[in-house]
């Protein structure tokens, strides 16, 4: 069609207005043109107009059937640019009323007297087991429990566990079983223990010496119910890996730091996991046993956990670096790629159905839409994953961002 070769010319000449009447015309000629309502809304969102393009952007993403990745990238700057607006109303009262409640919490810290259980999934990681188990018995503040469960291991891994725990505090459990799998792992390692905080350790990974005493000071001591760690990545053979040497490594730091740019913690965790593994996290068992333990996924079982748990509990970020994460070339989440990427989208659909239908959270917090507005949908938007979020989800935000941009409650 000439007339939409013509608006998209002067459109690349940044003549905007030459644009946005050439793409009308050929929206009077055929109305559902995606390609021209696409572009429309483009124009409409570079002139500071974001609820026109919002409009025009979500009826291109439907004529598209939602497949043209361009239409929805353009569409969540759209809604981005919407939210952030300063005549849009944010929750400020409510952010207010949430630092106070972190200072309270923080005053009334008291030492942790009570027991804390490690449990330790392992999986071929014969190489470095050995390492993780020796760093519980350099704790300052040593486990009173601690669980092994080898995950049906066929390198060696299980013989070097029973070398390695004659080393280890107390008087270790090890369970040596068929495969299957980490989070089905980690639930039988929580379920043979007795304390009342649990903090899982990868067998590939490891604890600084504080770990356990840092978490027990800032989650357990001030009567959380969980939280998690700053992570420092390490390389196969135990090095710390030095900023801007490896582009994962910088990608987890940049994550991590984005938890300080979101208005609550739990708001963190909407398009991305800043607690990187499920080895930084530590829990009350009682908080696993509400959430029924983790759930079977192959890639995303620790986000998952972590978006349920935000719904039920608030959980600390210790901005100390007190997990070791390593990196290296057998590390379930490296080359998953696509399939990772369609197991997360899944999970965020159903964490969010469950967040949007959440009347009454349980917890004043929790990061839903009915507690946090537009700041709920702006973290979705502004956050480290964006392309996670699928159709429902965009659609739900559309309608909400036009309502709230309209001064109408969401």
């Amino acid at each position: 069609m000439q007339t939409l070769a013509a608006a998209l010319a002067a459109h690349r000449e940044h003549r905007f207005a030459a644009a946005r009447d050439g793409y009308v015309a050929a929206l009077r000629v055929v109305p559902a043109l995606a390609d021209a309502l696409h572009m429309l809304g483009v124009v409409h969102l570079q002139t500071g107009e974001p609820a026109r393009a919002v409009a025009l952007l979500l009826r291109a993403a439907e004529a598209f059937d939602w497949n043209v990745p361009a239409v929805r990238h353009n569409l969540r700057l759209a809604l981005a640019a919407l939210l952030a607006d300063p005549s849009v109303a944010h929750p400020w009262a409510t952010w207010l009323a949430y630092r106070e409640a972190v200072d309270a919490r923080r005053r009334r810290a008291r030492p942790f007297a009570g027991r804390i259980s490690v449990v330790v999934p392992a999986f071929n990681h014969a190489q470095w087991v050995g390492e993780a188990l020796d760093s519980l018995a350099t704790q300052t503040r040593p486990p009173d429990e601690i669980v092994v469960v080898d995950d049906g291991s066929t390198d060696g891994t299980a013989e070097r566990i029973r070398a390695a725990l004659s080393r280890c505090p107390g008087r270790p459990r090890f369970v040596s079983r068929s495969n299957r799998g980490a989070a089905a792992t980690i639930n039988e390692g929580v379920a043979l223990t007795s304390g009342d905080y649990v903090n899982v350790l990868n067998s590939d990974d490891r604890f600084p010496p504080t770990r356990l005493a840092t978490m027990a000071e800032h989650v357990a001591g001030c009567g959380a119910a969980w939280g998690f760690s700053r992570a420092t990545c390490i390389g196969a053979s135990g090095e710390p890996v030095a900023p801007g040497t490896a582009e994962r490594c910088d990608a987890i730091a940049a994550l991590i730091d984005e938890v300080g740019a979101a208005a609550s913690v739990g708001l963190a965790f909407l398009s991305a996991n800043p607690a990187v593994s499920s080895g930084s996290l530590f829990f009350a068992r009682t908080l696993h046993e509400r959430l029924g333990g983790f759930a079977d996924l192959r890639y995303n079982h620790d986000w998952d956990f972590c978006l349920r748990a935000s719904l039920l509990a608030e959980p600390v970020f210790v901005a100390r670096a007190e997990y070791d994460y390593r990196l290296h070339d057998a590390n379930t989440i490296t080359g998953a790629g696509v399939a990772a990427a369609a197991e997360a989208a899944r999970l965020f659909e159903r964490f969010h159905a469950a967040a949007a239908g959440t009347a009454a959270p349980g917890q004043p917090f929790a990061p839903v839409p009915g507690v946090w507005g537009a700041a709920y949908w702006l973290r979705l938007l502004q956050g480290g994953q964006p392309g996670l979020l699928p159709p429902d989800v965009l659609r739900a935000c559309a309608k909400a961002a036009t309502r709230i941009a309209a001064g109408i409650a969401a």
